[in-house]
């Protein structure tokens, strides 16, 4: 995969689209993106993790935001984020 490519699998990735809607969006193999999905030191992998993972970080700092100043909802969802998070750290 050619890195204009790869970074089109980050932005797609960080749009939440899935692996089959990303092989469509960038005219590649449906069974060869996911392949190289599968392979967690794969330059395709670590691409579609990024995106995902920096939308994600993007998201649960707003969730922050949003607990700091009052909402249940949030403060909820950064409870089971913690727990989450705690639990992770318990099995290393």
């Amino acid at each position: 995969m050619d890195p204009e490519q790869l970074k089109l699998v980050e932005e797609y990735a960080s749009l939440f689209f899935t692996p089959e809607e990303i092989a469509i969006l960038i005219d590649f193999s449906d069974e060869e993106l996911k392949k190289q999905l599968r392979k967690k030191d794969s330059d395709v992998y670590r691409a579609y993790m990024k995106g995902k993972l920096n939308t994600m970080m993007n998201i649960r700092r707003h969730q922050i935001t949003l607990a700091r100043n009052g909402s249940p909802k949030a403060e909820e969802y950064l409870e089971k984020l913690i727990r989450l998070q705690n639990s992770s750290e318990s099995t290393m």
